[in-house]
């Protein structure tokens, strides 16, 4: 296991998932393995019969009934999550780089959460000079073909013609347990904002995107609760975020 680290200054987390648990369960004043809850105090974790307090926040949302939302970025063949538990007054944003290992959580408010996500969607970018130039709206088989594009250190497939591309997809649960659906689908094609639909006969449509729709969708999402989604198209099967997002 990773040993957890604390920064209370800037308020980061890192630590596994059985710390991070445990971290909820002495919050809840659950039983926690005294080996774990020993690493958590080491790192100033704990306090008396609790958490230490800048943490009591990470915790109560983490531990919640909120809605979640889950963020998996696909760039040069590594696989980014970012998981956040909305709280009353802000949320819990769990980031799992690639390679797995340590958690990275932290505490955001609302409107920070909205902005954070909305920059790791595309939103705000500049357009590189030298690339293939704006996206023209393509069709896409399946689900598979699109993401395969972004499974190696070069982009390929249908987005070869592009030097620097990656995929996000963003998803949401009403609360924890509950199925999950897709909010959001967009790739950065060399700074290029395009947005990912269904169409007809089970493929996709890859089309540039507005921003500020793109924006508005990601603020609703985040403050205003799924049913202001904006819509969302059906989650292609399989992927994502699923019932267990807390």
């Amino acid at each position: 296991m990773t040993r957890p680290a604390y920064a209370p200054g800037d308020g980061v987390l890192a630590l596994d998932q059985p710390h991070l648990r445990a971290l909820v369960d002495r919050a809840a004043g659950r039983p926690v393995d005294p080996g774990v809850a020993r690493a958590l105090d080491d790192a100033g974790l704990l306090a008396e019969g609790g958490v230490d307090p800048p943490v009591g926040p990470i915790v109560a949302a983490l531990g919640g009934a909120g809605r979640r939302l889950r963020l998996t970025s696909r760039r040069r063949g590594a696989l980014t999550v970012a998981t956040a538990a909305v709280g009353r007054s802000g949320a819990a944003l769990v980031v799992l780089a690639p390679g797995g290992g340590a958690l990275h959580v932290r505490y955001l408010s609302l409107g920070g959460l909205a902005r954070h996500l909305a920059r790791r969607v595309g939103v705000g970018r500049l357009a590189e000079g030298g690339g293939a130039g704006p996206p023209a709206t393509a069709e896409v088989a399946a689900w598979g073909d699109l993401v395969r594009a972004f499974g190696t250190r070069s982009p390929s497939g249908w987005a070869a013609a592009w030097r620097e591309a990656e995929l996000h997809e963003l998803r949401w649960v009403a609360e924890p347990g509950a199925p999950a659906r897709t909010a959001l689908v967009t790739a950065v094609l060399d700074g290029h904002l395009v947005e990912v639909g269904p169409g007809d006969g089970g493929r996709y449509v890859v089309a540039p995107a507005d921003p500020v729709g793109v924006w508005a969708r990601v603020r609703r999402c985040v403050s205003g609760g799924p049913g202001l989604c904006g819509g969302p198209p059906p989650p292609p099967p399989g992927r994502g975020a699923g019932p267990g997002t807390g």
